[in-house]
């Protein structure tokens, strides 16, 4: 396989891993308090996928690794070897990823050997940052140096992009299907859902702006190139999640969280929302899969 595509492929599935992994917090954030119930239940059942994500981002920190060392060693990847530890030990790519893969192994050993609580959802909170951070360093936007307006923007846009994907992907494939009707608690979720949903959306925006008017600043030729047809592309996508998001929101919220709605009523506007969050998390892993193009094509 060229090295370039597993590149951007294994780059699209590390996103959707650590996209897993915030959408995971982010649900055992809102389901403390609703242990004994539902929420218990669930919570468990996020303790699975919680090691699958966290296997899935530790793989894939490995495989960009190894890509990058073959890469710059002008080698094959079964002959990567020697240029992959040279990789580690002298270059910037190797010790930031080095910084992330730890990172990483630390949520790991939080999450199977700590007890869920307020204080170690802070912890991992703090080492996704880093791992955050670890990524915009190799990013476009480090360019002008980790500490520029450009990394910071990158780093809130990615790190709200992780969490607006992951918390739709985790509520419509884990949390919301195991609710077998809308009780006080699952309403209390879809509230929070919502509500932290549409503030991340608008902070996607804002630093998408921000991201696109740096890029024209710099810039003078945008049309008919590679780039900007991705980024197009990839606005389209953003608005067409942010549709479902918005459906869900307006068309089915409203009544759903009401107690006075009957309960057959409430039923059925669940399972519409567990399937709107279900078709907008495809489209927002495509998003992802876009953006790992996006994050290996020169801008203009």
């Amino acid at each position: 396989m060229d090295i370039a595509i597993l590149q951007t492929v294994v780059t699209a599935l590390g996103n959707l891993g650590f996209c897993w992994i915030v959408g995971i917090l982010f649900a055992l954030f809102c389901l403390r308090r609703d242990q004994s119930g539902w929420g218990g239940r669930v919570s468990k059942r996020l303790h699975g996928a919680t090691t699958v994500a966290l296997t899935l981002c530790i793989v894939c920190s490995l495989i960009l690794q190894w890509c990058e060392a073959a890469t710059l060693g002008d080698t094959s990847l079964a002959k990567a070897g020697p240029a992959f530890v040279l990789l580690l030990q002298s270059t910037h790519y190797g010790h930031v990823g080095l910084t992330g893969l730890t990172a990483l192994l630390g949520l790991t050993g939080a999450h199977l050997i700590l007890k869920t609580n307020s204080g170690v959802l802070l912890v991992n909170v703090l080492l996704l940052l880093v791992v955050a951070l670890s990524k915009v360093a190799v990013s476009h936007a480090s360019e002008a140096g980790l500490f520029s307006g450009a990394a910071a923007i990158e780093l809130v846009h990615l790190l709200l992009i992780w969490f607006w994907t992951g918390s739709v992907c985790v509520s419509g494939w884990h949390v919301l299907p195991g609710a077998a009707n809308p009780n006080p608690a699952v309403s209390n979720y879809l509230k929070s859902l919502s509500f932290y949903a549409t503030l991340a959306l608008g902070g996607i925006v804002a630093t998408g702006l921000l991201n696109a008017a740096h890029i024209l600043w710099q810039s003078s030729n945008l049309v008919g190139q590679p780039y900007t047809t991705l980024v197009l592309i990839k606005i389209g996508l953003v608005l067409l999640a942010a549709a479902l998001g918005g459906f869900n929101r307006f068309a089915s919220l409203p009544d759903l969280t009401e107690e006075v709605t009957p309960l057959a009523r409430r039923s059925i506007l669940l399972h519409r929302v567990v399937l709107v969050l279900e078709i907008e998390s495809l489209v927002l892993i495509t998003t992802l899969f876009i953006a790992a193009v996006l994050a290996s094509t020169a801008p203009p």
